[in-house]
Protein backbone atom coordinates (compact mmCIF):
# COMPACT_ATOMS: atom_id res chain seq x y z
CA UNK A 1 0.00 0.00 0.00
CA UNK A 2 2.69 2.22 0.87
CA UNK A 3 5.61 1.03 -1.09
CA UNK A 4 6.11 3.51 -3.57
CA UNK A 5 5.84 6.40 -0.63
CA UNK A 6 8.82 4.61 1.43
CA UNK A 7 10.64 3.90 -2.03
CA UNK A 8 10.79 7.37 -2.93
CA UNK A 9 11.69 8.01 0.73
CA UNK A 10 14.60 5.73 0.73
CA UNK A 11 16.30 7.11 -2.66
CA UNK A 12 15.97 11.12 -2.02
CA UNK A 13 16.88 10.28 1.81
CA UNK A 14 20.28 8.32 0.19
CA UNK A 15 20.47 11.35 -2.29
CA UNK A 16 20.39 13.90 0.32
CA UNK A 17 22.67 12.48 3.29
CA UNK A 18 24.60 10.18 1.16
CA UNK A 19 27.70 12.32 1.86
CA UNK A 20 27.68 12.35 5.43
CA UNK A 21 28.68 8.16 5.62
CA UNK A 22 32.92 9.75 4.21
CA UNK A 23 32.63 12.36 7.21
CA UNK A 24 35.11 11.79 10.09
CA UNK A 25 34.11 12.28 13.98
CA UNK A 26 33.69 15.57 14.92
CA UNK A 27 33.58 17.96 18.13
CA UNK A 28 32.59 16.30 20.40
CA UNK A 29 32.73 13.01 19.13
CA UNK A 30 36.06 12.56 19.67
CA UNK A 31 35.77 13.21 23.39
CA UNK A 32 33.11 11.03 23.32
CA UNK A 33 34.06 8.18 21.44
CA UNK A 34 37.53 8.59 20.33
CA UNK A 35 39.74 9.31 23.36
CA UNK A 36 37.10 7.79 25.88
CA UNK A 37 37.72 4.57 27.61
CA UNK A 38 33.81 4.24 28.39
CA UNK A 39 32.81 2.32 25.28
CA UNK A 40 35.80 1.09 24.48
CA UNK A 41 35.09 -2.29 26.34
CA UNK A 42 31.89 -4.27 27.40
CA UNK A 43 32.90 -4.25 31.36
CA UNK A 44 31.40 -0.40 31.10
CA UNK A 45 28.43 -1.89 30.66
CA UNK A 46 27.48 -2.30 33.69
CA UNK A 47 27.68 1.71 34.52
CA UNK A 48 24.97 2.47 32.50
CA UNK A 49 23.01 1.63 36.39
CA UNK A 50 25.54 3.03 38.46
CA UNK A 51 26.16 6.56 39.85
CA UNK A 52 29.09 7.07 37.95
CA UNK A 53 27.42 6.70 34.64
CA UNK A 54 26.47 10.69 33.96
CA UNK A 55 29.13 12.81 33.38
CA UNK A 56 29.96 15.76 35.52
CA UNK A 57 30.32 18.61 33.10
CA UNK A 58 33.44 20.67 35.16
CA UNK A 59 35.62 17.54 36.56
CA UNK A 60 35.11 15.68 32.98
CA UNK A 61 36.53 19.10 31.38
CA UNK A 62 39.32 20.06 33.63
CA UNK A 63 40.28 16.38 34.22
CA UNK A 64 39.03 15.52 37.53
CA UNK A 65 37.85 11.76 36.27
CA UNK A 66 39.32 9.06 35.66
CA UNK A 67 37.58 9.07 32.19
CA UNK A 68 34.96 10.75 30.39
CA UNK A 69 32.35 8.60 31.21
CA UNK A 70 29.07 8.09 29.01
CA UNK A 71 29.08 11.93 27.87
CA UNK A 72 26.06 12.65 29.10
CA UNK A 73 25.12 14.86 32.15
CA UNK A 74 22.05 13.00 32.06
CA UNK A 75 20.52 9.67 32.35
CA UNK A 76 20.38 8.63 29.07
CA UNK A 77 21.30 4.72 29.03
CA UNK A 78 19.58 3.50 25.47
CA UNK A 79 21.45 6.28 23.63
CA UNK A 80 24.88 5.23 25.36
CA UNK A 81 23.76 1.61 24.41
CA UNK A 82 23.97 2.19 20.55
CA UNK A 83 27.65 3.78 21.28
CA UNK A 84 28.46 0.32 22.67
CA UNK A 85 27.50 -1.46 19.43
CA UNK A 86 29.12 1.04 17.70
CA UNK A 87 32.33 0.69 18.47
CA UNK A 88 32.15 -3.23 19.11
CA UNK A 89 31.45 -3.18 15.58
CA UNK A 90 33.24 -0.52 14.21
CA UNK A 91 35.58 0.92 16.51
CA UNK A 92 36.89 3.93 15.27
CA UNK A 93 35.87 3.82 11.97
CA UNK A 94 33.56 6.68 11.83
CA UNK A 95 31.78 5.22 8.70
CA UNK A 96 29.89 3.05 10.80
CA UNK A 97 28.63 5.32 13.15
CA UNK A 98 27.31 8.18 10.43
CA UNK A 99 25.91 5.18 8.81
CA UNK A 100 23.25 4.30 11.99
CA UNK A 101 22.52 8.15 11.95
CA UNK A 102 21.91 7.76 8.11
CA UNK A 103 19.38 5.26 8.67
CA UNK A 104 17.63 6.45 11.74
CA UNK A 105 16.92 9.57 10.14
CA UNK A 106 15.35 7.54 6.72
CA UNK A 107 13.16 5.27 9.05
CA UNK A 108 11.83 8.72 10.99
CA UNK A 109 10.54 10.03 7.65
CA UNK A 110 8.89 6.41 7.00
CA UNK A 111 7.59 6.67 10.74
CA UNK A 112 5.97 10.42 10.00
CA UNK A 113 4.56 9.48 6.87
CA UNK A 114 2.69 6.43 8.17
CA UNK A 115 1.77 8.76 11.09
CA UNK A 116 0.40 11.60 8.79
CA UNK A 117 -1.59 9.06 6.22
CA UNK A 118 -3.28 7.61 8.98
CA UNK A 119 -4.22 10.99 10.72
CA UNK A 120 -5.28 12.65 7.33
CA UNK A 121 -5.63 10.04 5.19
CA UNK A 122 -3.73 11.79 2.33
CA UNK A 123 -0.64 9.87 0.66
CA UNK A 124 0.52 13.19 -1.08
CA UNK A 125 0.08 15.54 2.31
CA UNK A 126 1.89 12.57 4.11
CA UNK A 127 4.54 12.34 1.34
CA UNK A 128 5.65 15.79 1.00
CA UNK A 129 5.28 17.04 4.59
CA UNK A 130 8.09 13.56 5.33
CA UNK A 131 10.29 14.60 2.32
CA UNK A 132 10.54 17.80 4.07
CA UNK A 133 10.74 16.75 7.07
CA UNK A 134 13.99 14.21 5.24
CA UNK A 135 15.88 17.23 3.41
CA UNK A 136 15.59 20.00 5.08
CA UNK A 137 19.24 21.78 6.07
CA UNK A 138 17.89 22.05 10.02
CA UNK A 139 17.96 18.25 10.39
CA UNK A 140 21.42 18.01 8.89
CA UNK A 141 23.53 18.84 12.25
CA UNK A 142 20.96 15.96 14.18
CA UNK A 143 22.09 13.40 11.45
CA UNK A 144 25.54 14.68 10.75
CA UNK A 145 27.25 14.27 14.73
CA UNK A 146 27.55 11.37 16.09
CA UNK A 147 27.40 12.90 19.62
CA UNK A 148 24.19 14.34 18.35
CA UNK A 149 22.17 11.49 17.84
CA UNK A 150 20.03 11.92 21.05
CA UNK A 151 17.83 13.55 18.90
CA UNK A 152 17.04 11.50 16.12
CA UNK A 153 17.20 8.47 18.19
CA UNK A 154 14.62 9.73 20.43
CA UNK A 155 12.59 10.82 17.50
CA UNK A 156 12.70 7.22 16.44
CA UNK A 157 11.39 5.97 19.41
CA UNK A 158 8.70 8.94 19.76
CA UNK A 159 7.21 8.43 16.61
CA UNK A 160 6.76 4.83 16.93
CA UNK A 161 5.12 5.31 20.46
CA UNK A 162 2.80 8.00 18.54
CA UNK A 163 2.21 5.30 15.64
CA UNK A 164 1.36 2.65 17.76
CA UNK A 165 -1.02 4.71 19.90
CA UNK A 166 -2.70 6.34 17.41
CA UNK A 167 -3.69 2.81 15.27
CA UNK A 168 -4.40 0.39 18.89
CA UNK A 169 -7.89 1.89 18.97
CA UNK A 170 -8.55 0.15 14.85
CA UNK A 171 -7.74 -3.31 16.45
CA UNK A 172 -9.42 -6.03 17.89
CA UNK A 173 -8.71 -6.57 22.03
CA UNK A 174 -5.76 -8.56 21.18
CA UNK A 175 -3.92 -6.75 18.69
CA UNK A 176 -4.84 -3.33 20.87
CA UNK A 177 -3.17 -4.42 23.48
CA UNK A 178 0.02 -5.40 21.90
CA UNK A 179 0.04 -1.77 20.24
CA UNK A 180 -0.99 -0.27 23.27
CA UNK A 181 2.10 -2.15 24.90
CA UNK A 182 4.40 -1.47 21.93
CA UNK A 183 3.35 2.38 22.67
CA UNK A 184 4.38 2.38 26.26
CA UNK A 185 7.45 0.75 25.55
CA UNK A 186 8.93 2.93 22.92
CA UNK A 187 7.91 5.77 25.01
CA UNK A 188 9.94 4.47 27.70
CA UNK A 189 13.17 3.93 25.19
CA UNK A 190 12.39 7.28 24.05
CA UNK A 191 12.84 8.91 27.26
CA UNK A 192 16.06 6.99 28.50
CA UNK A 193 17.59 8.15 24.94
CA UNK A 194 16.50 12.15 25.48
CA UNK A 195 14.80 12.95 28.42
CA UNK A 196 12.33 15.97 26.41
CA UNK A 197 10.73 12.83 25.45
CA UNK A 198 8.35 13.15 28.67
CA UNK A 199 5.64 15.52 26.74
CA UNK A 200 4.70 12.58 24.41
CA UNK A 201 1.81 11.72 26.56
CA UNK A 202 0.79 15.58 26.57
CA UNK A 203 0.95 14.78 22.36
CA UNK A 204 -1.17 11.76 23.00
CA UNK A 205 -3.65 13.72 24.52
CA UNK A 206 -3.65 16.10 21.72
CA UNK A 207 -4.24 13.40 19.44
CA UNK A 208 -7.62 12.38 21.42
CA UNK A 209 -8.64 15.76 21.17
CA UNK A 210 -8.32 16.25 17.98
CA UNK A 211 -10.46 12.69 17.14
CA UNK A 212 -13.27 14.01 19.32
CA UNK A 213 -15.71 16.72 18.21
CA UNK A 214 -16.29 18.25 21.37
CA UNK A 215 -13.80 17.39 23.98
CA UNK A 216 -14.17 18.94 27.78
CA UNK A 217 -11.90 19.97 30.23
CA UNK A 218 -13.51 17.56 32.53
CA UNK A 219 -12.05 14.67 30.62
CA UNK A 220 -8.56 15.15 30.74
CA UNK A 221 -8.87 13.74 34.69
CA UNK A 222 -10.16 10.61 32.85
CA UNK A 223 -7.68 10.21 30.07
CA UNK A 224 -4.83 10.66 32.68
CA UNK A 225 -6.19 7.74 34.67
CA UNK A 226 -6.84 5.83 31.57
CA UNK A 227 -3.17 6.29 30.41
CA UNK A 228 -1.92 6.26 33.50
CA UNK A 229 1.04 3.90 32.72
CA UNK A 230 2.63 6.74 30.68
CA UNK A 231 2.80 8.51 34.14
CA UNK A 232 4.07 6.24 35.81
CA UNK A 233 7.11 5.82 33.17
CA UNK A 234 7.79 9.60 33.59
CA UNK A 235 7.47 9.84 37.75
CA UNK A 236 10.23 6.76 37.56
CA UNK A 237 12.62 8.79 35.14
CA UNK A 238 12.22 11.50 37.07
CA UNK A 239 13.15 9.56 40.17
CA UNK A 240 16.17 8.00 38.28
CA UNK A 241 16.42 11.57 36.61
CA UNK A 242 16.74 14.20 39.82
CA UNK A 243 17.72 11.48 42.25
CA UNK A 244 19.76 8.71 41.52
CA UNK A 245 21.33 10.21 38.45
CA UNK A 246 21.10 13.90 38.95
CA UNK A 247 22.09 16.75 35.90
CA UNK A 248 24.04 18.77 37.10
CA UNK A 249 23.46 21.01 34.72
CA UNK A 250 20.41 22.14 36.41
CA UNK A 251 22.33 23.47 38.83
CA UNK A 252 23.76 26.29 36.29
CA UNK A 253 19.89 26.33 35.09
CA UNK A 254 18.29 29.77 35.71
CA UNK A 255 17.15 33.06 33.71
CA UNK A 256 19.31 33.78 30.45
CA UNK A 257 20.65 37.44 31.91
CA UNK A 258 19.68 39.08 34.98
CA UNK A 259 16.19 39.95 34.19
CA UNK A 260 12.87 38.52 33.33
CA UNK A 261 12.75 40.51 30.33
CA UNK A 262 16.28 39.83 28.76
CA UNK A 263 15.10 36.21 29.46
CA UNK A 264 11.81 36.88 27.58
CA UNK A 265 13.87 38.56 24.50
CA UNK A 266 16.57 35.83 24.29
CA UNK A 267 13.63 33.61 24.05
CA UNK A 268 12.22 35.22 21.27
CA UNK A 269 15.29 35.69 19.53
CA UNK A 270 16.04 31.61 19.53
CA UNK A 271 12.33 31.23 18.10
CA UNK A 272 12.67 33.42 15.85
CA UNK A 273 16.25 31.79 14.72
CA UNK A 274 14.58 28.69 14.40
CA UNK A 275 11.65 30.18 12.31
CA UNK A 276 14.11 31.69 10.34
CA UNK A 277 15.95 28.38 9.78
CA UNK A 278 12.49 26.69 8.64
CA UNK A 279 11.55 29.44 5.95
CA UNK A 280 14.85 30.52 4.74
CA UNK A 281 17.47 27.45 4.97
CA UNK A 282 20.30 29.46 3.07
CA UNK A 283 20.68 31.13 6.58
CA UNK A 284 21.47 28.04 8.02
CA UNK A 285 24.92 27.67 9.38
CA UNK A 286 26.98 26.09 12.05
CA UNK A 287 26.30 27.93 15.26
CA UNK A 288 29.21 27.85 18.14
CA UNK A 289 28.31 25.65 21.19
CA UNK A 290 26.91 27.59 24.06
CA UNK A 291 25.92 30.33 21.68
CA UNK A 292 23.30 32.87 23.24
CA UNK A 293 21.96 35.56 20.35
CA UNK A 294 23.55 38.85 21.15
CA UNK A 295 20.17 40.92 22.16
CA UNK A 296 22.30 44.34 23.67
CA UNK A 297 20.85 47.25 23.35
CA UNK A 298 17.33 45.80 24.18
CA UNK A 299 15.79 48.28 21.65
CA UNK A 300 17.49 46.51 18.63
CA UNK A 301 15.47 46.29 15.66
CA UNK A 302 16.09 42.16 15.72
CA UNK A 303 14.51 41.70 19.17
CA UNK A 304 11.23 43.87 18.12
CA UNK A 305 11.32 42.11 14.69
CA UNK A 306 11.41 38.46 17.15
CA UNK A 307 9.07 39.43 19.09
CA UNK A 308 6.70 40.50 16.27
CA UNK A 309 7.65 36.91 14.86
CA UNK A 310 6.47 35.14 18.20
CA UNK A 311 3.23 37.35 18.04
CA UNK A 312 2.81 36.61 14.53
CA UNK A 313 3.11 32.83 15.02
CA UNK A 314 0.82 32.45 17.67
CA UNK A 315 -2.23 34.75 16.27
CA UNK A 316 -1.79 32.12 13.13
CA UNK A 317 -1.53 29.37 14.96
CA UNK A 318 -4.50 29.79 16.90
CA UNK A 319 -5.89 30.71 13.72
CA UNK A 320 -5.06 27.58 12.04
CA UNK A 321 -6.45 25.61 15.07
CA UNK A 322 -10.18 26.42 15.05
CA UNK A 323 -10.13 26.89 11.32
CA UNK A 324 -8.55 23.84 10.11
CA UNK A 325 -9.32 20.75 12.06
CA UNK A 326 -7.32 18.74 10.59
CA UNK A 327 -4.11 20.82 11.41
CA UNK A 328 -4.56 20.91 15.06
CA UNK A 329 -2.80 17.69 16.17
CA UNK A 330 0.40 18.87 14.19
CA UNK A 331 0.04 22.46 15.56
CA UNK A 332 0.00 20.72 19.09
CA UNK A 333 2.97 18.07 17.92
CA UNK A 334 5.44 21.47 17.36
CA UNK A 335 4.00 23.43 19.99
CA UNK A 336 4.16 20.62 22.66
CA UNK A 337 7.68 19.08 21.35
CA UNK A 338 9.03 22.76 21.23
CA UNK A 339 8.49 23.55 25.04
CA UNK A 340 11.70 21.08 26.46
CA UNK A 341 14.10 23.26 24.02
CA UNK A 342 12.09 26.70 24.81
CA UNK A 343 14.09 28.01 27.25
CA UNK A 344 11.38 28.33 29.92
CA UNK A 345 14.10 26.35 31.99
CA UNK A 346 17.54 27.84 30.39
CA UNK A 347 19.44 25.67 28.43
CA UNK A 348 23.17 25.09 28.07
CA UNK A 349 23.08 25.83 24.53
CA UNK A 350 19.91 28.34 24.26
CA UNK A 351 20.02 27.67 20.49
CA UNK A 352 20.54 24.83 18.34
CA UNK A 353 19.34 23.55 14.96
CA UNK A 354 19.16 19.72 16.40
CA UNK A 355 16.90 20.75 19.37
CA UNK A 356 14.33 21.54 16.28
CA UNK A 357 14.34 17.71 14.98
CA UNK A 358 11.56 16.79 16.40
CA UNK A 359 9.27 19.63 17.05
CA UNK A 360 9.92 20.53 13.22
CA UNK A 361 7.60 17.39 11.54
CA UNK A 362 4.70 19.28 13.00
CA UNK A 363 5.65 22.31 11.18
CA UNK A 364 6.58 20.50 7.69
CA UNK A 365 3.43 18.32 7.99
CA UNK A 366 1.44 21.75 8.84
CA UNK A 367 3.58 23.47 5.76
CA UNK A 368 2.41 20.50 3.36
CA UNK A 369 -0.87 20.49 3.97
CA UNK A 370 -1.20 24.17 3.94
CA UNK A 371 0.42 24.20 0.13
CA UNK A 372 -2.25 21.45 -0.98
CA UNK A 373 -4.80 23.39 0.56
CA UNK A 374 -3.93 25.80 -1.41
CA UNK A 375 -4.19 24.29 -4.29
CA UNK A 376 -6.94 22.37 -3.62
CA UNK A 377 -8.89 25.99 -3.47
CA UNK A 378 -7.57 28.47 -6.01
CA UNK A 379 -6.48 25.64 -8.52
CA UNK A 380 -8.81 23.24 -8.82
CA UNK A 381 -9.00 22.89 -12.15
CA UNK A 382 -7.08 19.75 -13.60
CA UNK A 383 -4.55 21.49 -15.73
CA UNK A 384 -2.76 23.25 -12.37
CA UNK A 385 -2.16 20.12 -10.81
CA UNK A 386 1.11 19.81 -12.63
CA UNK A 387 1.97 23.67 -10.87
CA UNK A 388 1.33 21.98 -7.70
CA UNK A 389 3.87 19.26 -8.41
CA UNK A 390 6.23 21.35 -9.84
CA UNK A 391 5.92 23.72 -6.69
CA UNK A 392 6.71 20.74 -4.44
CA UNK A 393 9.42 19.44 -6.79
CA UNK A 394 11.33 22.68 -6.87
CA UNK A 395 11.31 23.09 -3.00
CA UNK A 396 12.12 19.63 -2.49
CA UNK A 397 14.99 19.69 -4.74
CA UNK A 398 16.23 23.11 -3.35
CA UNK A 399 16.15 21.75 -0.26
CA UNK A 400 18.40 19.21 -1.15
CA UNK A 401 21.04 20.78 -2.78
CA UNK A 402 21.30 22.96 0.26
CA UNK A 403 21.47 19.80 2.56
CA UNK A 404 23.70 18.27 0.44
CA UNK A 405 25.88 21.25 0.63
CA UNK A 406 25.17 21.98 4.16
CA UNK A 407 26.34 17.99 4.88
CA UNK A 408 29.80 18.76 3.68
CA UNK A 409 30.64 21.88 6.51
CA UNK A 410 30.29 19.14 9.23
CA UNK A 411 33.35 16.66 7.13
CA UNK A 412 35.96 17.43 9.64
CA UNK A 413 36.63 19.65 12.51
CA UNK A 414 39.04 21.74 10.44
CA UNK A 415 35.91 22.44 8.22
CA UNK A 416 33.34 23.05 10.86
CA UNK A 417 36.04 25.23 12.85
CA UNK A 418 36.89 27.12 9.70
CA UNK A 419 33.25 28.00 9.31
CA UNK A 420 32.54 28.74 13.09
CA UNK A 421 36.09 31.38 12.86
CA UNK A 422 34.57 32.90 9.24
CA UNK A 423 31.03 33.77 10.84
CA UNK A 424 31.69 34.08 14.52
CA UNK A 425 35.11 35.61 14.77
CA UNK A 426 34.56 37.37 18.20
CA UNK A 427 33.39 33.61 19.42
CA UNK A 428 36.80 31.81 20.68
CA UNK A 429 35.15 28.30 20.69
CA UNK A 430 36.21 27.77 16.84
CA UNK A 431 40.04 29.25 17.68
CA UNK A 432 40.08 26.93 20.40
CA UNK A 433 38.83 23.79 18.62
CA UNK A 434 41.06 24.19 15.54
CA UNK A 435 43.98 24.72 17.89
CA UNK A 436 43.07 21.50 19.71
CA UNK A 437 43.32 20.01 16.38
CA UNK A 438 46.15 21.28 15.38
CA UNK A 439 48.04 19.94 18.63
CA UNK A 440 46.83 16.28 17.85
CA UNK A 441 48.84 16.89 14.35
CA UNK A 442 51.37 17.91 16.10
CA UNK A 443 51.52 21.37 13.96
CA UNK A 444 52.10 23.33 16.76
CA UNK A 445 53.22 26.50 14.92
CA UNK A 446 49.63 26.89 13.38
CA UNK A 447 47.69 25.50 17.10
CA UNK A 448 50.18 28.75 18.77
CA UNK A 449 48.69 30.84 16.09
CA UNK A 450 45.59 29.95 16.21
CA UNK A 451 45.50 29.62 19.94
CA UNK A 452 47.33 33.23 20.32
CA UNK A 453 43.82 34.55 18.25
CA UNK A 454 41.68 32.91 21.06
CA UNK A 455 43.52 34.37 23.92
CA UNK A 456 42.81 37.67 22.28
CA UNK A 457 39.12 36.77 22.20
CA UNK A 458 38.58 35.54 25.83
CA UNK A 459 41.77 35.69 28.01
CA UNK A 460 40.08 34.16 30.85
CA UNK A 461 39.69 30.84 29.18
CA UNK A 462 41.98 28.70 31.79
CA UNK A 463 41.81 25.76 28.78
CA UNK A 464 42.85 28.11 25.98
CA UNK A 465 45.93 29.49 28.65
CA UNK A 466 47.00 25.69 29.06
CA UNK A 467 46.54 24.64 25.11
CA UNK A 468 48.79 27.50 24.64
CA UNK A 469 51.14 27.14 26.75
CA UNK A 470 51.31 23.39 25.61
CA UNK A 471 52.74 24.99 22.05
CA UNK A 472 55.41 26.75 23.44
CA UNK A 473 57.66 23.56 23.98
CA UNK A 474 61.05 25.60 23.03
CA UNK A 475 60.02 28.37 25.47
CA UNK A 476 59.85 26.98 28.42
CA UNK A 477 59.27 30.71 30.37
CA UNK A 478 56.56 31.41 28.28
CA UNK A 479 54.52 27.98 28.95
CA UNK A 480 55.23 28.17 32.51
CA UNK A 481 53.59 31.57 32.55
CA UNK A 482 50.49 30.43 30.54
CA UNK A 483 50.16 27.29 33.15
CA UNK A 484 50.07 29.80 35.95
CA UNK A 485 47.66 32.18 34.30
CA UNK A 486 45.16 28.68 33.55
CA UNK A 487 45.44 27.58 37.74
CA UNK A 488 44.90 31.29 38.16
CA UNK A 489 41.75 30.82 36.66
CA UNK A 490 40.66 27.66 37.64
CA UNK A 491 42.35 26.06 40.67
CA UNK A 492 41.53 22.65 39.84
CA UNK A 493 42.43 22.59 36.24
CA UNK A 494 44.80 19.38 36.55
CA UNK A 495 46.63 19.57 33.52
CA UNK A 496 48.88 22.77 33.81
CA UNK A 497 50.27 21.07 37.19
CA UNK A 498 51.58 18.28 34.99
CA UNK A 499 52.81 20.71 32.76
CA UNK A 500 54.59 22.55 35.02
CA UNK A 501 56.15 19.36 36.71
CA UNK A 502 57.19 18.50 32.51
CA UNK A 503 59.14 21.88 32.57
CA UNK A 504 60.89 21.25 35.80
CA UNK A 505 61.78 17.33 35.12
CA UNK A 506 62.97 18.79 31.85
CA UNK A 507 65.46 21.25 33.59
CA UNK A 508 66.55 18.55 35.73
CA UNK A 509 65.11 20.05 38.87
CA UNK A 510 62.55 17.57 40.14
CA UNK A 511 62.31 19.36 43.83
CA UNK A 512 60.27 22.08 42.24
CA UNK A 513 58.48 19.45 40.45
CA UNK A 514 57.35 17.25 43.14
CA UNK A 515 55.01 20.52 44.20
CA UNK A 516 52.98 20.58 40.94
CA UNK A 517 52.63 16.51 40.36
CA UNK A 518 51.86 15.84 43.98
CA UNK A 519 49.15 18.28 43.37
CA UNK A 520 47.81 17.52 40.53
CA UNK A 521 47.46 13.86 41.45
CA UNK A 522 46.03 14.98 44.62
CA UNK A 523 43.28 16.42 42.20
CA UNK A 524 42.95 13.50 39.73
CA UNK A 525 44.51 10.19 40.92
CA UNK A 526 43.67 8.52 38.45
CA UNK A 527 45.84 9.57 36.33
CA UNK A 528 48.42 6.75 36.36
CA UNK A 529 50.76 8.23 34.03
CA UNK A 530 52.20 10.94 36.26
CA UNK A 531 53.09 8.11 39.20
CA UNK A 532 56.10 7.36 36.71
CA UNK A 533 56.69 11.27 36.62
CA UNK A 534 56.17 11.38 40.73
CA UNK A 535 58.25 8.23 41.51
CA UNK A 536 61.35 9.49 39.10
CA UNK A 537 61.49 12.63 41.23
CA UNK A 538 61.04 11.21 44.42
CA UNK A 539 64.09 9.22 43.84
CA UNK A 540 65.68 12.02 42.71
CA UNK A 541 65.94 13.76 45.73
CA UNK A 542 66.61 10.57 47.68
CA UNK A 543 62.87 10.44 48.93
CA UNK A 544 62.55 6.48 48.61
CA UNK A 545 59.95 5.54 51.11
CA UNK A 546 57.82 8.31 49.29
CA UNK A 547 58.49 6.56 46.04
CA UNK A 548 57.32 3.21 47.38
CA UNK A 549 54.01 5.06 48.83
CA UNK A 550 53.73 6.26 45.64
CA UNK A 551 53.78 2.86 43.91
CA UNK A 552 51.40 1.70 46.28
CA UNK A 553 48.98 4.41 45.42
CA UNK A 554 49.47 3.93 41.89
CA UNK A 555 48.38 0.24 42.22
CA UNK A 556 44.75 1.12 43.54
CA UNK A 557 44.13 2.96 39.94
CA UNK A 558 45.55 0.69 37.41
CA UNK A 559 45.53 -3.21 37.65
CA UNK A 560 48.34 -2.55 34.69
CA UNK A 561 50.45 -5.46 35.81
CA UNK A 562 53.55 -4.11 32.71
CA UNK A 563 52.85 -0.48 34.07
CA UNK A 564 53.34 -1.63 37.44
CA UNK A 565 56.30 -3.74 36.65
CA UNK A 566 57.55 -0.47 35.14
CA UNK A 567 57.25 1.66 38.19
CA UNK A 568 58.73 -0.55 40.76
CA UNK A 569 62.02 -1.13 37.95
CA UNK A 570 62.61 2.53 38.42
CA UNK A 571 62.23 2.51 42.22
CA UNK A 572 64.78 -0.19 42.03
CA UNK A 573 67.20 0.69 39.67
CA UNK A 574 67.47 3.68 41.57
CA UNK A 575 68.11 2.03 45.21
CA UNK A 576 70.76 -0.22 42.74
CA UNK A 577 72.60 3.24 41.17
CA UNK A 578 72.48 4.79 44.58
CA UNK A 579 73.68 1.49 46.69
CA UNK A 580 76.89 1.61 43.68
Amino acid sequence: MHKKAVLVILLVGILAYANSLSNGFVGDDDVIIVHNTFYKSWGNLKRLVQKDYTTDSYKAHYGLQRDFGSGSVAYRPVLSLTYFLDYAQWKENPFGYHLRNFFLHIFNACLLYLIVFHILKSREIALFGSLLFLVHPIQSEAVCNIGYRADALSAFFAMLSILCFVKYRDFGKWRRGILYGGSLLFFALGIFTKESVVILPAMMLAYDVYSRETYRLTMMASWVRKHIWFFMIIAAYLFLYLKIFPNNALLYANWQGDTALIHATIMARVFSGYLTAVFFPWAINILPAGHIPDIHPLGRWENMAAFFAVAAIIFIAVRMFWKERQLRFFIGWFIIAYIPVSNIISLVSPIAYRFMYFPSAGVFVALAFLIQRLFAKRFAATPHLDLQKMIKFTVIAYCLLTVISFNGLWKSTYTVTHELIKNYPKNMIGYRALGVEYLRQGLYPQAKEVLSRAVIVNPHDAEIQYLLGTCYEDDFDKAAGHFHKAIELVPDFVSPYFGLSWIYISKGQHDKALPYLEKGLQLAPHVIEAYKDLIMSYMAVGRRDDARKAYEKAKLYTQDEKFLQSLWASIESARFVGNN
